[in-house]
């Protein structure tokens, strides 16, 4: 996984599980799985730079299908530096190159094949992608309940202690439960954190 990948998923991760404010403490931040693929397929570097690459894989086809330019070629010769007879030769004319194989379209054919190459490359690279992010999605909104869970658990095991030991006052429980109860609500609080 790339380093640009880990950091965005990383910012991801952190801005689901976190609060976006102190000042917004009831508010989480909430985002669906198709809106998370959303953005990392938006703002992914490595599928910006391949598609600049297919753009410039579809101008090579462009101008894999075209003749070279004509040149303009100018020719001019005189005699001054022999018997200077006042001979001279001035020629204008044009040049261009023409294939005399299938070099055209076999660049054509090429440059497809390039295309082809690269924009499955990106469709890839986007299921990779889409596939990584609805992991984490996945993680997050398990860890989340579990972490919600957790909480319930503690809430019971507090109750659960307070009973205990109005039970110990009056002689009906020892002092051990209490204490093992106090060591789970203690084990509890740890797995959240």
């Amino acid at each position: 996984m790339h380093t640009t990948h880990r950091y965005f998923l990383g910012c991801l991760t952190a801005a689901i599980l976190f609060h976006i404010s102190p000042l917004q403490a009831q508010e989480r931040l909430t985002l669906s799985k198709e809106t998370a693929v959303a953005l990392a397929l938006q703002n992914n570097m490595s599928l910006a730079a391949a598609r600049i690459t297919v753009e410039q894989a579809e101008a090579r086809r462009t101008q894999a299908g075209r003749l070279s330019n004509p040149e303009l070629k100018i020719d001019y010769a005189n005699d001054r530096t022999f018997n200077n007879e006042g001979e001279y030769r001035l020629g204008i004319g044009f040049e261009q190159k023409f294939p005399v194989t299938k070099r055209l379209s076999l660049l054509k054919q090429i440059a497809d094949i390039e295309i082809e190459l690269a924009q499955s490359e990106i469709q890839n690279h986007e299921r990779y992608l889409r596939r990584e992010v609805e992991t984490n999605v996945l993680i997050i909104a398990q860890t989340t309940e579990q972490i919600e869970l957790r909480e319930s658990q503690i809430l019971i095991l507090q109750q659960l202690a307070e009973f205990v030991e109005s039970r110990v006052r009056i002689g009906e429980a020892s002092n051990f439960e209490v204490n093992q109860i106090k060591l789970e609500l203690f084990s509890v609080h740890e797995e959240i954190h």
